[in-house]
């Protein structure tokens, strides 16, 4: 009976000190062309960026949730509906994910491109404050020997690595 009062302890021990480090993240991708006035269809680098980070911070014990791409004219309503359904939510942080497309190389349909982005803007916000926890652009490196889709999905994993980092810190 002892050994069976003690699982019991062990494991509401371990989901309570996961439940602690654990955040609850909402997150928008937003895609920026290189020309505002062009309004392309979202890319498959922005998705698999998108979806490398949400699969990154789920596997890293994070609460996590995610609003449309969105592009062009829609990205300042975009962001502003994802701030309100991050309050709404009573989530912990919004990640905004701004991609800056060079305009160069438009990623033929359905082909990932690591070469196409200028850079990420980065925005992490604690919503109990409103308080910017980070903001910062970060430039991707195609490294050698790799394609541009593992490219994508390493640089995807980075930026979800800084953003596990940002967030551990500011709590």
């Amino acid at each position: 009976m002892w050994k069976r009062n003690i699982a019991v302890v062990l494991s509401v021990l371990f989901v309570s000190v996961q439940s602690i480090s654990a955040a609850a993240i909402n997150m928008i991708v937003c895609q920026e062309e290189a020309d505002a006035s062009i309004v392309l269809p979202v890319r498959k680098t922005s998705q698999q960026i998108e979806t490398v980070i949400l699969d990154a911070l789920f596997d890293s014990g994070h609460i996590v949730t995610n609003e449309n791409i969105v592009n062009g004219e829609t990205r300042e309503s975009g962001i502003r509906a994802g701030l309100l359904s991050a309050r709404d939510s009573y989530m912990d942080f919004y990640v905004v994910v701004t991609t800056h497309y060079t305009g160069e190389s438009v990623d033929a349909p359905g082909k990932v491109s690591l070469e196409s982005i200028k850079d990420v803007e980065l925005t992490i916000r604690r919503i109990r404050t409103d308080a910017i926890v980070c903001q910062e652009t970060i430039v991707p490196v195609q490294k050698a020997k790799e394609t541009s889709s593992q490219g994508v999905d390493r640089f995807g994993k980075e930026l979800a690595y800084k953003i596990c980092r940002e967030i551990t810190a500011s709590k």
